[in-house]
């Protein structure tokens, strides 16, 4: 807002100047009658700077707001979930399953011991629920059971 003030500031002077470089000579009362034009823009210029920024203390008051609600509604996603390393933790289980099914590997009771450590809360949670059914459906295909 200070950059803002400083160029209204410099422009309201080189306005000044240029007017006064156009003309050779001016009366006191042209004179006069610039002054209070330029005192009036700079004074409606000068509250438009303080209306703009009570705008921005309002707004930063709001994000402020929407940050703190934000962090508290995050903590409670996490509260619900466990933490965010049951969840990296389940996911990297879950991704490891993932791979073994698709490219049919290793033991198929490996697989299903595997596949019932995952069966927590967590299966139902919308990054995982595609996956954990598809692992399921996986697991009971019989081409899987014959390897």
């Amino acid at each position: 807002m200070k950059y803002i003030a400083k160029l209204i500031t410099l422009l309201s002077f080189l306005i000044i100047c240029t007017e006064v470089r156009g003309q050779e000579k001016m009366t006191m009362e042209e004179w006069y009658k610039n002054i209070s034009e330029y005192t009036l823009l700079k004074s409606n210029l000068s509250s438009k700077i303080i209306k703009l920024q009570k705008d921005k203390s309002e707004l930063q008051t709001v994000l402020d707001e929407i940050i703190s609600e934000l962090k508290k509604i995050e903590e409670e996603y996490w509260l619900i979930v466990g933490s965010k390393e049951v969840y990296d933790t389940y996911n990297k289980k879950l991704e490891r399953l993932y791979k073994i099914c698709k490219n049919k590997e290793g033991k198929f009771e490996d697989a299903e011991k595997m596949f019932i450590e995952l069966d927590t809360n967590l299966k139902c949670h919308p990054d995982f629920a595609v996956k954990y059914k598809e692992i399921k459906i996986c697991l009971d295909n019989a081409k899987y059971r014959e390897k």
